[in-house]
């Protein structure tokens, strides 16, 4: 992929001019414009530069509300500030407390949001705690605050980039190293005896209680450490995290250690006194370390209705922290990450399981190729499954799904999103708001079919856009295994649920099929019959009517013409010549004896298809003979990036480009080289569409004499600003040749800034594919009526009723030409002579 540098500059004078510094007024040539993952970057950047700052700097731009001081408690007020301001303990949480609060924080509030300011200083591991409900809001938000003060001091690497929210494990006990973003981990836990010590949140050890604790509520370890066994087995039944019970514990202090097998858990159980009843109900470290430390005795762990659903839902909370997750608002009791404990809900919700594939994979995983695939088991007709909170974690995932027919069958395979819209966000001070987003549309999914070997396609669907579900329909006559494959074709870094249902249907019985033999018509000039030929075959049924051309020009019935039969299943009709205000739309039918009618488009009547009359008026036009603004950076594959040049012929690459100005788009325009493993994007300038219009261009695809196995090219459109793009058209074969086609954008649609790309998709087989681009062209259709002055005057020179006319009309009419046919109803008789002769006596005007 290509990398863009990020642009600190802008930012570092912005903080500057925040703070009110002489820096306000340093100058910076940088590129400004950013993506919304840029300004992710920046605003995290901003937030790990903040706590560095001197102190009336920093004050100034939590003040002012500025970029990277979201976490931090904004305007405290400090009236009544003499009262405290004399305490040296105030004077260090003034940034993150009013006076008002500190007045009535308990001591060992005061004393572990010190212990978290000395860890921030000290570069310790971060700690974050869960609340009882009904703790002081205020308090809360003052610990969230720390909290992030700590993050991110403690979480810089050599080069002062911010560690990630979403940190995952990089070692455990079981794992040495434990690869990247969405690959599974192993865990193990254990309990540590009483007298071992760990952390009372004020920078002090005590000594462990945990294991008295738990038997005077519990009377026994086996009644207890089985409630804790249920909770690391609901987390590892939703995420890939496997958690082995560890126990040995050698007593070692909290969060000091790792985990050694044999010796003691990654994940350890603790509990001294922390704060008294309420208030923090416990606290964890975030990895390498994991160990959770109890309020111990606290009275609100001492309801064990719904199986002690407080004890497991702050215990599976303070987890979720040891995974790394951070804190989530707003506060409604949806998401077990809120700040508040809350037992409306069992264990892990939707964003908690979202985050927790993201860092560590679906329970499938790793699936991300043939030989690590999941099994589905056998497959026969009448089969029926569902696998469910299954994800796509990022733009680099793949789920490979082996299924084993043991009979002829339709397989049919649909993949549906499976999140929701909810707000989610940061802790703020009030915890009530967050982003609304809709977690159904962060990826575009794909399915595809591939044969036992594991990489040839034979079927790939992807027909709707992101949020919508893809349905994949393939005869299997030759029992034997397959591969299910799932994928993304939006290349977002973000994870998207799904789930996958799957049938084995009875192999459907092959009926009639047209074939067009042209491509369709998109703009004709008035005037102008258009001839179509189509492939019909019968198949295994027999055909017992058809085919048949169905036309019309305003919206009313259709007219049916037989289509004549031209030889080798070819067969031929015309529609007759349009005028300027005519809406031509058209389709062909056959009617099998088993199936009925089978139709092209397949809704028939109901979706026919149309053209325009007219000539096209162009608005844009670019042979890429010089540069536009087109955006090539954008890339996931290894190989293969466009480029703007004079095309280098080589395996698949074309010789020349299309309308001979020499320059065109291509991919990989070097000698050899073409897309590898991933997509290549080229995005266009705004264009104005805003009155609708239309979109031509030709178009390249190939791959160089290899089966495509799911490669494509598709054309997309974004009409806002290039946050959601939708796909126009996917192209799966080779074009063997230069081709090209037109879009037409309805002006309902368009906007003044609409934006298009095109997409050449390696999807990962050992094969070729190349793409290319050149003559885009955007305009209208106008059109003019032909000058014939009745429906006589069929030849040239018109406005002039002679023998060329007369010609003409007998010509037509004994070749049945739809230039003889004036009434239009598809017959040539002698109403059409009456109309003929009529017209020519009455002459020209």
């Amino acid at each position: 992929m290509k990398n863009r540098p990020l642009h600190v500059l802008p930012l570092i004078t912005a903080i500057a001019m925040a703070a009110g510094t002489a820096n306000a007024t340093q100058q910076a040539q940088a590129n400004t414009e950013y993506s919304a993952d840029h300004e992710q970057q920046i605003k995290a950047l901003a937030s790990a530069i903040l706590p560095l700052m001197p102190t009336e700097q920093r004050r100034a731009i939590i003040a002012a509300g500025g970029i990277g001081s979201e976490a931090y408690t904004p305007n405290i007020d400090h009236t009544g500030e003499a009262l405290v301001a004399f305490d040296p303990r105030y004077e260090r949480l003034r940034d993150f407390v009013s006076p008002a609060l500190f007045a009535r924080m308990k001591t060992e509030h005061i004393d572990a949001a010190l212990n978290m300011l000395d860890r921030a200083e000290n570069g310790d591991t971060p700690i974050a705690m869960c609340f009882a409900p009904d703790t002081d809001p205020d308090l809360v938000m003052a610990m969230n605050a720390l909290f992030e003060n700590q993050f991110w001091h403690s979480n810089m690497d050599d080069e002062g980039n911010r560690f990630q929210i979403g940190a995952r494990w990089t070692t455990t006990a079981s794992d040495f190293s434990t690869g990247s973003q969405g690959s599974p981990i192993t865990l193990t836990y254990s309990f540590p005896p009483d007298g071992a010590l760990a952390d009372n949140l004020s920078g002090q050890n005590r000594s462990n209680q945990f294991n008295a604790w738990m038997n005077s509520l519990y009377g026994s370890p086996a009644v207890w450490q089985n409630l804790f066994a249920q909770i690391f087995d609901q987390w590892g039944s939703l995420i890939n995290v496997t958690y082995i019970f560890e126990s040995n514990d050698d007593g070692v202090e909290a969060n000091t250690l790792g985990g050694q097998i044999g010796v003691r858990g990654d994940v350890r159980m603790f509990a001294v006194s922390l704060d008294g009843n309420n208030g923090v109900l416990a606290y964890n470290a975030f990895p390498n370390q994991g160990d959770m430390v109890f309020d111990a005795f606290d009275s609100f762990f001492n309801s064990f209705s719904n199986n002690s659903r407080r004890l497991r839902n702050v215990a599976t909370h303070e987890h979720g922290h040891g995974l790394g997750f951070n804190h989530v608002c707003p506060a409604n009791q949806t998401k077990l990450m809120e700040p508040f404990v809350s037992t409306l809900y069992d264990g892990p919700q939707l964003d908690d399981i979202l985050a927790g594939q993201r860092n560590y994979g679906d329970i499938n995983e790793p699936n991300d190729n043939a030989s690590a695939a999941t099994d589905l088991g056998n497959w026969f007709v009448g089969r029926s499954d569902s696998v469910e909170n299954m994800s796509i974690d990022d733009n680099s995932d793949i789920d490979f799904y082996k299924i084993v027919t043991t009979q002829p069958l339709e397989i049919d395979v649909t993949v549906s999103p499976d999140a929701g819209i909810y707000q989610q966000g940061p802790q703020t001070q009030a915890c009530n708001s967050g982003t609304t987003t809709d977690y159904n549309s962060k990826q575009d999914l794909k399915i595809s079919l591939r044969d036992s070997n594991g990489t040839t396609t034979l079927i790939q669907v992807d027909d709707t856009n992101a949020g919508s579900a893809e349905q994949l329909l393939y005869t299997i006559n030759v029992p034997g295994t397959y591969y299910i494959v799932v994928d993304d074709s939006s290349n977002n870094n973000s994870i998207q649920r799904y789930r996958m249902d799957i049938a084995g249907n009875s192999v459907p019985f092959d009926g009639p099929t047209i074939t067009a033999q042209q491509t369709a018509p998109t703009v004709v000039l008035p005037g102008t019959p258009v001839t179509l030929d189509y492939e019909v075959l019968a198949n295994a049924d027999t055909i017992i009517d058809g085919p048949d051309l169905n036309y019309r020009f305003d919206g009313g019935a259709f007219i049916s013409v037989p289509m004549t039969a031209q030889g080798n299943d070819i067969f031929r009709a015309t529609i007759p010549a349009g005028s300027c205000g005519d809406n031509p739309e058209y389709y062909i039918s056959v009617v099998g004896a088993f199936v009925g009618e089978v139709d092209l488009p397949a809704a028939g009547a109901s979706a026919p298809f149309s053209y325009q009359l007219g000539s096209f008026s162009p608005t844009f036009e670019d042979d890429f003979e010089n540069f536009t603004g087109w955006n090539d950076s954008i890339s996931t594959a290894s190989a293969g990036d466009w480029e703007r040049g004079v095309p280098v012929a080589s395996n698949g690459a074309p010789p020349s480009d299309y309308d001979g100005s020499g320059k065109c788009y291509v991919t990989g325009n070097t000698a050899g080289e073409d897309v590898d493993f991933g997509r290549v994007f080229l995005s266009s300038p705004g264009i104005d569409m805003s009155t609708g219009g239309q979109f031509s261009y030709a178009y390249w695809l190939s791959g160089g004499g290899d089966s495509f196995d799911g490669d494509n090219m598709k054309v997309e459109v974004s009409f806002d600003g290039q946050i959601t793009w939708t796909t126009l058209r996917t192209y799966t074969t080779d074009t063997n040749g230069w081709q090209t086609d037109t879009i037409t954008i309805d002006p309902a649609d368009g906007v003044a800034n609409t934006r298009f790309r095109f997409i050449v998709e390696d999807t990962g087989a050992n094969n070729t594919v190349e793409g290319a681009v050149d003559a885009i062209s955007v305009g209208t259709v106008v059109c003019t009526d032909p000058g014939g002055c009745n429906a006589a005057d069929i030849a040239e020179p018109y406005g002039v009723l002679d023998l060329q006319d007369i010609n003409a009309f007998i010509a037509g009419f004994v070749a049945q030409d739809p230039i003889a046919d004036l009434n239009g109803d598809g017959v040539f008789d002698l109403q059409d002579i009456a109309a003929f002769t009529s017209n020519f006596t009455a002459g020209c005007p």
